[in-house]
């Protein structure tokens, strides 16, 4: 039986993904999307999902507090007192810190060096993911999107390219990619799809929970609808 909730057998997915008092500590440090959080059958397979899905540096937060989690799990059991979700993010975040600056990492040189590793990562099984890219020569005054889909084989499944008329906006242009390989996230009908962008700042204009008065803001409306409307659907930044 669980020591924290009492009401099933406990295991690692159970500790980490399905208790209540653990999600508001994941969502509180930004791993919010509903696809995060489905029925898994393991936690190997959870991890294993959360590896092709999430950036490096998430990764490596998740983890960290993951363990935080356990430790916060066995205050509990042992010592009966409970810390509060803020202290173990805030915990996390600082023991992550420290761990870089004793590596002497930092996000860019981390970062190049997991790209060096593994340049694209491949969906699960039965998965599929999809890269979305975006050109803008503002000489001509050209654009074009381009949105490819891959299997977990990494062999394409569908993929599209065309000009784009409006403004040449890096962040438009961009936005219009996201949205392109949402609709074609939707109409390929895979149970399980992750989008991945290299316009971070647009990604994480599409989880803003505030008001978005921006152009770009304006442009990612149909995307952040689509979202909504098909939480199967992952979209992260590289």
């Amino acid at each position: 039986m669980s020591p924290m909730c009492g009401d099933m057998i406990e295991n690692c997915l159970h500790a980490f993904c399905d208790f209540p008092w653990t999600r508001p500590i994941l969502y509180a440090s930004g791993f919010h999307a509903a696809s995060l959080f489905t029925q898994w059958s393991s936690c190997g397979e959870w991890l294993q999902f959360l590896l092709n899905v999430l950036t490096i540096e998430e990764f490596w937060l998740l983890l960290v507090l993951l363990y935080q989690i356990w430790h916060r799990r066995n205050l509990v059991v042992h010592e009966n007192r409970m810390t509060h979700g803020w202290q173990v993010t805030a915990s996390s975040r600082a023991l992550l810190a420290s761990y870089d600056s004793s590596k002497g990492f930092t996000n860019s040189n981390r970062t190049s060096s997991a790209a060096l590793k593994n340049n694209w990562c491949k969906p699960p099984d039965a998965a599929i993911k999809i890269n979305v890219d975006a050109a803008c020569s503002r000489s001509s005054g050209r654009s074009t999107i381009s949105v490819l889909a891959r299997d977990h084989h990494g062999l394409v499944v569908a993929c599209h390219a065309s000009p784009l008329a409006g403004p040449c906006d890096v962040g438009l242009v961009e936005a219009a990619a996201v949205t392109l390989g949402i609709r074609m996230a939707i109409d390929l009908q895979f149970s399980e799809i992750t989008i991945e962008c290299d316009a971070v700042n647009v990604v994480l204009r599409l989880t803003l929970t505030q008001l978005d008065l921006s152009v770009v803001g304006f442009k990612l409306v149909e995307a952040r609808r689509l979202l909504q409307d098909n939480p199967h659907i992952f979209v992260r930044g590289i």
